[in-house]
Protein backbone atom coordinates (compact mmCIF):
# COMPACT_ATOMS: atom_id res chain seq x y z
CA UNK A 1 0.00 0.00 0.00
CA UNK A 2 1.63 3.66 -1.19
CA UNK A 3 1.55 5.95 1.99
CA UNK A 4 1.24 9.50 0.37
CA UNK A 5 3.54 12.56 1.83
CA UNK A 6 1.22 14.07 3.90
CA UNK A 7 0.81 10.53 5.85
CA UNK A 8 4.72 10.54 6.62
CA UNK A 9 4.51 14.82 7.34
CA UNK A 10 1.49 14.10 9.57
CA UNK A 11 2.41 11.36 11.60
CA UNK A 12 6.07 11.92 12.01
CA UNK A 13 5.70 16.01 12.50
CA UNK A 14 7.04 17.24 15.47
CA UNK A 15 5.65 19.90 17.76
CA UNK A 16 7.67 20.90 20.35
CA UNK A 17 4.79 20.14 22.95
CA UNK A 18 2.74 17.31 22.93
CA UNK A 19 0.15 16.97 25.83
CA UNK A 20 -0.93 13.39 27.30
CA UNK A 21 -4.75 13.41 25.72
CA UNK A 22 -3.10 14.45 22.17
CA UNK A 23 -0.64 11.33 23.17
CA UNK A 24 -3.44 9.32 23.84
CA UNK A 25 -5.47 10.45 21.06
CA UNK A 26 -2.99 9.98 18.74
CA UNK A 27 -1.94 6.44 20.15
CA UNK A 28 -5.73 5.03 19.33
CA UNK A 29 -5.86 6.34 15.86
CA UNK A 30 -2.41 5.13 14.94
CA UNK A 31 -3.61 1.36 16.73
CA UNK A 32 -6.65 1.69 14.82
CA UNK A 33 -4.42 2.83 11.15
CA UNK A 34 -2.34 -1.00 12.27
CA UNK A 35 -4.96 -2.76 12.69
CA UNK A 36 -6.68 -1.92 9.18
CA UNK A 37 -2.95 -2.79 8.17
CA UNK A 38 -3.24 -6.01 9.72
CA UNK A 39 -6.65 -7.10 8.75
CA UNK A 40 -6.11 -6.13 4.88
CA UNK A 41 -2.85 -7.90 5.19
CA UNK A 42 -4.46 -11.19 6.16
CA UNK A 43 -7.55 -10.47 4.23
CA UNK A 44 -5.15 -10.17 0.72
CA UNK A 45 -3.97 -13.52 1.38
CA UNK A 46 -7.13 -15.27 2.21
CA UNK A 47 -9.76 -13.51 0.42
CA UNK A 48 -8.13 -11.88 -2.66
CA UNK A 49 -11.76 -10.71 -4.39
CA UNK A 50 -13.65 -8.99 -1.22
CA UNK A 51 -10.16 -7.66 -0.72
CA UNK A 52 -9.96 -5.51 -3.82
CA UNK A 53 -13.33 -4.50 -2.85
CA UNK A 54 -11.54 -2.69 0.21
CA UNK A 55 -8.42 -2.21 -0.75
CA UNK A 56 -8.91 1.61 -1.63
CA UNK A 57 -11.41 1.76 1.65
CA UNK A 58 -8.46 0.82 3.39
CA UNK A 59 -6.14 3.46 2.30
CA UNK A 60 -9.00 6.19 3.04
CA UNK A 61 -9.67 5.38 6.52
CA UNK A 62 -5.25 5.44 7.09
CA UNK A 63 -5.56 8.63 5.54
CA UNK A 64 -8.65 10.24 7.16
CA UNK A 65 -6.65 9.03 10.69
CA UNK A 66 -3.66 10.69 9.72
CA UNK A 67 -5.69 13.95 8.69
CA UNK A 68 -7.19 13.62 12.29
CA UNK A 69 -3.91 13.30 13.96
CA UNK A 70 -2.78 16.20 11.72
CA UNK A 71 -5.96 18.50 12.65
CA UNK A 72 -5.86 17.62 16.83
CA UNK A 73 -2.03 18.66 16.71
CA UNK A 74 -2.72 21.93 14.78
CA UNK A 75 -6.13 22.23 16.62
CA UNK A 76 -4.52 21.67 19.89
CA UNK A 77 -1.46 24.50 19.06
CA UNK A 78 -4.33 26.99 18.37
CA UNK A 79 -6.14 26.29 21.88
CA UNK A 80 -9.42 25.72 20.31
CA UNK A 81 -12.50 24.90 21.65
CA UNK A 82 -13.08 22.04 19.81
CA UNK A 83 -10.31 20.36 22.08
CA UNK A 84 -12.29 18.46 25.08
CA UNK A 85 -10.16 16.88 27.54
CA UNK A 86 -13.02 15.95 29.71
CA UNK A 87 -14.57 13.39 27.50
CA UNK A 88 -13.25 9.84 25.95
CA UNK A 89 -9.99 9.51 24.39
CA UNK A 90 -12.09 9.14 20.55
CA UNK A 91 -13.84 12.57 21.12
CA UNK A 92 -10.79 14.23 22.02
CA UNK A 93 -11.84 16.65 18.89
CA UNK A 94 -15.20 17.45 19.16
CA UNK A 95 -17.49 16.78 16.02
CA UNK A 96 -19.38 20.16 15.73
CA UNK A 97 -21.01 21.99 12.79
CA UNK A 98 -21.72 25.36 12.08
CA UNK A 99 -23.58 27.46 9.47
CA UNK A 100 -22.08 29.29 7.20
CA UNK A 101 -24.08 32.81 5.79
CA UNK A 102 -25.89 31.11 2.92
CA UNK A 103 -27.27 28.32 5.49
CA UNK A 104 -25.06 25.21 4.69
CA UNK A 105 -23.21 23.62 7.26
CA UNK A 106 -19.36 23.32 7.99
CA UNK A 107 -17.30 21.32 10.57
CA UNK A 108 -16.14 23.62 13.04
CA UNK A 109 -12.81 21.61 12.18
CA UNK A 110 -13.16 23.11 8.68
CA UNK A 111 -13.54 26.72 9.73
CA UNK A 112 -10.73 26.62 12.12
CA UNK A 113 -8.48 24.93 9.73
CA UNK A 114 -9.51 27.26 6.62
CA UNK A 115 -6.35 28.95 6.24
CA UNK A 116 -4.20 25.70 6.67
CA UNK A 117 -3.02 24.31 2.96
CA UNK A 118 -1.96 20.93 4.33
CA UNK A 119 -5.83 20.63 5.91
CA UNK A 120 -7.47 21.77 2.60
CA UNK A 121 -5.20 19.37 0.55
CA UNK A 122 -5.96 16.50 2.43
CA UNK A 123 -9.40 17.01 3.05
CA UNK A 124 -10.15 17.73 -0.43
CA UNK A 125 -7.85 14.75 -1.91
CA UNK A 126 -10.16 12.82 0.50
CA UNK A 127 -13.49 14.09 -0.59
CA UNK A 128 -14.96 11.31 -3.33
CA UNK A 129 -14.11 8.37 -0.95
CA UNK A 130 -15.80 10.18 1.44
CA UNK A 131 -18.68 10.56 -0.45
CA UNK A 132 -18.42 7.05 -2.06
CA UNK A 133 -17.31 4.78 0.80
CA UNK A 134 -19.09 6.49 3.87
CA UNK A 135 -22.45 7.52 2.50
CA UNK A 136 -22.70 5.77 -1.03
CA UNK A 137 -24.37 9.71 -2.21
CA UNK A 138 -25.93 9.98 -5.75
CA UNK A 139 -24.61 6.63 -6.96
CA UNK A 140 -26.43 4.93 -9.72
CA UNK A 141 -26.26 2.24 -11.90
CA UNK A 142 -23.06 0.59 -11.91
CA UNK A 143 -21.66 2.98 -9.25
CA UNK A 144 -24.19 2.01 -6.96
CA UNK A 145 -23.86 -1.65 -7.92
CA UNK A 146 -20.08 -1.22 -6.98
CA UNK A 147 -21.33 0.47 -3.57
CA UNK A 148 -23.57 -2.68 -2.71
CA UNK A 149 -20.70 -4.95 -3.45
CA UNK A 150 -17.56 -2.81 -1.38
CA UNK A 151 -20.36 -2.91 1.62
CA UNK A 152 -20.73 -6.67 1.34
CA UNK A 153 -17.28 -6.92 1.06
CA UNK A 154 -16.71 -4.65 4.29
CA UNK A 155 -18.89 -6.73 6.69
CA UNK A 156 -16.24 -9.58 5.87
CA UNK A 157 -13.36 -7.11 5.94
CA UNK A 158 -14.95 -5.96 9.82
CA UNK A 159 -14.92 -9.82 10.48
CA UNK A 160 -10.59 -9.88 9.88
CA UNK A 161 -10.75 -6.45 11.82
CA UNK A 162 -11.99 -7.69 14.99
CA UNK A 163 -9.26 -10.29 15.18
CA UNK A 164 -6.24 -7.53 15.49
CA UNK A 165 -4.27 -7.30 18.09
CA UNK A 166 -5.06 -2.92 17.97
CA UNK A 167 -8.66 -3.68 18.07
CA UNK A 168 -9.16 -3.56 22.27
CA UNK A 169 -6.66 -0.06 22.25
CA UNK A 170 -9.43 1.25 19.72
CA UNK A 171 -12.65 -0.38 21.28
CA UNK A 172 -11.04 1.09 25.08
CA UNK A 173 -10.56 4.93 23.61
CA UNK A 174 -14.43 4.97 23.02
CA UNK A 175 -15.00 4.34 27.08
CA UNK A 176 -12.13 5.66 28.94
CA UNK A 177 -12.01 8.86 30.16
CA UNK A 178 -8.85 11.01 28.91
CA UNK A 179 -8.94 12.08 33.05
CA UNK A 180 -8.54 8.44 33.60
CA UNK A 181 -5.32 8.22 32.05
CA UNK A 182 -3.85 11.84 31.87
CA UNK A 183 -2.92 13.87 34.73
CA UNK A 184 -4.79 16.98 34.24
Amino acid sequence: MKISTFTVAAVFSSYAYSSCPLDQYTNYLQAMNESYQEAASKMSKTDATNYALVKEFVYFHIESNNLKIYSAKKLESLGSDLVDTSGVIAKFIKQQKSHLPDGSLVSSEALQLKDDPHYQKAKNDLQYFNSFYLFGFNLEGSERERWNEFSKAREVFNTYLEKTKGMSTVQTAFSKKIKAVCNL
